[in-house]
This record gives structure tokens, C-alpha cells and sequence, in this order.
């Protein structure tokens, strides 16, 4: 017996662990009832290679599932979620840089002539 597809009558089953708010975490997706964004498990899971184990015991006010659902997340919105990530990271780049500008020129006008 082969798989044919969905039908009529299936019913489309959904979970409530991830929730987009505009005033909490900027707006960006989140697990539902924390302010842990979903952006931070993934950081976690693909760039510290932590398994979602390890994370749920840096996290422990997190479930299994939560963690689970976070990823699940990313994965089914992953151009959407690097694209804002990268830039964020440029956002960050630029304001260190005009940080430093405003140092140096504060130095500079502090320096005895």
C-alpha cells in the first residue's frame, strides 16, 4: 500500500510553541510564554553544534518539545531568518564602527595642541 497524499477529511494539526509579538524580542519569532527567540536556539544548535539536549540543560526552563519546535521553526522559514540575522550582524558592524568614529573624534579633540 503507497502513500497517496493528503486527503479530504485529514485535518491539519498545529502547535502553539512559537508566537511572533512587535513589542517583545523586536518583533521576531520566539517561544511562546519566554523571551528566548527562536534565533538564539538555532545560534545554539548550528553554530555551537549543541544537540537539543544540551541546549534544554543550558535552558532548563525550556521543554524538549519547545526546543524541538524553535528548530522546526527555522527550518521551515530558514531564508527568511539568515537573511534578517545578517542584518542584524551588519547593524551591529556599523554601529561598533560609528562608535569608534565618535571616540577617535572625541580623542582628537581632547588631544593638547
Amino acid at each position: 500500500m503507497s502513500y497517496s497524499g493528503d486527503r479530504p477529511d485529514d485535518e491539519e494539526v498545529q502547535t502553539s510553541y512559537i508566537v511572533m509579538s512587535p513589542n517583545i524580542c523586536g518583533g521576531k519569532p520566539r517561544i511562546k510564554g519566554t523571551r528566548m527567540a527562536v534565533q538564539l536556539i538555532v545560534s545554539e544548535y548550528v553554530h555551537w553544534r549543541m544537540s537539543p539536549r544540551e541546549i534544554l540543560e543550558a535552558h532548563p526552563h525550556l521543554t524538549l518539545a519547545q526546543i524541538h519546535a524553535a528548530l522546526s521553526y527555522y527550518y521551515d522559514h530558514r531564508l527568511e531568518m539568515n537573511r534578517k540575522a545578517l542584518e542584524d550582524e551588519e547593524f551591529a558592524i556599523e554601529m561598533e564602527r560609528q562608535q569608534q568614529v565618535e571616540k577617535d573624534k572625541k580623542d582628537k579633540n581632547t588631544l593638547p595642541a
